[in-house]
This record gives C-alpha cells, structure tokens and sequence, in this order.
C-alpha cells in the first residue's frame, strides 16, 4: 500500500481541481456561454473626450453584435492610466475592456516612471476600430502655405516658430516632436493644462502652430481661422482631400495619427477575443455607424486582433523612441 503525506496530498489534489477548473472554463467559452451578463467598456479619459464618444457610438452597435449590454465606465486620470491599470488588473474574462488610442496609450510606458502595467504586455488586442488623421496647421498670419515653406521658414527662425500642446507628454506634444526630429527644425514647445487653452492662443496668434486632429481642427480650416498644410497620417484625410501626408511631402514613414481599438487584459481565453473580434468588424460593417464615426473625423477601419497588436507593438517603438530622445517626463 502507498501512502502519501497530508501535505503532499493536499497539493495534489489542490492543482487537480485547479486543473478541473481551467479545463471547465475553456470548455464553457469554447461552447458558447459568453457573454451571460453585460460587458464593462472602460473609457481611461473623461466624458466628452475622443475615446469617450468613439466608445458611446460604438457601444450599441457592439452590443448586438456581442449579444449583451455595453456598459461604458469612464475612469479619468494620470493621463489615462489609472482607467488602463484597471483593465490591467482586471479579471480576464472577457466581461471588462478598454478603448484605446494607440499614441498615448503606448506612450506613458516612457513618460510614467514607475508605470503599474506594460501597456503592450499586459492586454490582449481585439481589434481596431478607426483611425483620426492628425494635422499640422498654423494661424493665418502665418506666411506659410504649404509644410515646405512653413520648415524653410523653421529653419531660418531657429526656436521663433511656437507650436501649442494639451500638456508635457500629451499626443500633440509628441507630434510636434517627432515633426522636429523628422524635418530637423526647431519649434517652441508651448504647454498647456489641456487642449482647450492651448487652442484659444493659436486661433488669437500667441502661438503660431499646433499637430491636431482633424476633427479638433476642421471646422476653423474650414472657416479660414487657421490654415492646413499637411496630414501626418499615412493617407490624406477625406475632410481635406487636397492636403498632401507627409510622406507625399518627402518625409516617408512620418506618420501620427490617433489609432482606436479595443483591448482585454492579458490571459483572455482567445475564444474570447476572437469572438469580441467577429463582433467588432460585424459592427462596423453598419454604415450607419461608418458614417456617425465620421462625423468625429474617424475613419472606421476594422482588422484582425493580430494585426492590431502589431500596430500596437509598432507604436510603441515608435514613440518610446520620440520620448527617449527627446528627454520627455510627464509631469
């Protein structure tokens, strides 16, 4: 007769029913249980912002394409990552995700010194849902009309041309950058406590440019208030079909824009995300939805959860680079 010891027992059978447990819930993803209760939308900025309204246009659309109830929960601060450590650190079910903009999201891993998560380790991509092409425009005193003569101009300036951004760190202040390193020009970084101040000086003239996105920047282009002269997205804007990108403007593999998409924390069972990734792209194949999305100046473009963890890893050597360069901390 063989015997084993209490404690040697109770190991084993700890990690047998450990091992049950797993196996009954690969199995009940596998046959189709989820969702059996409505599924968590957290948005890491607050109300009103682009993540915000991306994710409300979105979440009933996704909703029936999912099979349950949307809830959007806006967990605002540190620049997005007190939201994003939440999903971090949230059970991998499948029932708690996060709506992300792949600049700033991949950017506070250089800007956060003691960042509680990896933003590209920790979660597991779903799935994009559209990209805003950004813009550099300039007040209209600005002698400038097309993106060469605004960098001859730079370079005769050196440090006389200001540009405004949302803050240390933020997206426009990383475009204005990665512009700077790109093209060898040296721009005046203005911050200010969000994007709004920061707006109101450049249509007043105290400040002289800015890296937007279009939807931000559309309606005074349109107006005349301030002039575009290039898209830094990879492909010209349909709001500005005559603006050229920059690589057009002899600046290939320049590219800014605010990349949108869903993410699950990290261990989500794959049945799961492909799931959530079917339901995705059925969503915006809704042209109802397409054109409410570009109304925002988001172009919808739906692709495959590897695919957009690519793009994610790409963005995030990308702008931990802008960063290291550039000596930027978020303040």
């Amino acid at each position: 007769m063989i015997t084993i010891g209490k404690r040697r027992y109770a190991g084993i059978v700890s990690r047998f029913v450990l091992a049950f447990l797993v196996a009954a819930s690969a199995t009940a993803f596998a046959a189709g249980s989820y969702p059996d209760r409505p599924v968590r939308l957290v948005v890491p900025y607050p109300p009103g912002g682009g993540n915000d309204v991306i994710a409300r246009m979105l979440a009933p659309e996704l909703a029936k394409t999912v099979g349950t109830q949307i809830v959007i929960d806006n967990r605002p601060g540190a620049g997005g990552t007190i939201g994003s450590n939440f999903v971090a650190r949230a059970e991998p079910d499948g029932y708690t995700l996060l709506i992300i903009n792949t600049l700033p999201h991949t950017a506070a891993a250089g800007l956060y010194k003691e960042l509680p998560y990896d933003p590209v380790k920790d979660f597991e991509a779903i799935g994009m849902i559209g990209t805003v092409p950004y813009m550099l425009a300039v007040n209209s005193s600005v002698p400038a009309k097309t993106v060469g003569q605004f960098i001859a101009l730079a370079r005769a300036k050196p440090g006389a041309i200001t540009y405004e951004s949302a803050g240390i760190g933020s997206a426009t202040h990383l475009a204005g950058e990665f512009f700077k390193s790109a093209t060898g020009v040296n721009l005046l970084h203005v911050p200010y406590k969000g994007g709004g101040p920061g707006l109101s000086d450049l249509l007043s003239g105290h400040v002289q440019a800015t890296f937007e996105n279009v939807a931000v920047l559309t309606p005074y282009v349109q107006h005349g208030t301030l002039r575009g002269l290039v898209i830094t997205s990879s492909k010209r804007s349909p709001l500005f079909p005559d603006l050229p990108t920059m690589a057009e403007s002899g600046y290939p593999g320049f590219e800014v824009a605010g990349h949108f998409g869903l993410v699950a924390p990290r261990g989500t069972p794959a049945p799961v995300i492909a799931q959530l990734s079917q339901a995705l792209d059925k969503a915006l194949a809704d042209p109802k939805l397409v054109k409410l999305l570009a109304t925002q100046g988001v172009e919808a473009q739906p692709d495959t959860s590897a695919a957009f963890a690519a793009l994610i890893q790409a963005e995030s050597a990308k702008w931990l680079k802008v960063i290291k360069d550039a000596q930027i901390k978020a303040q």
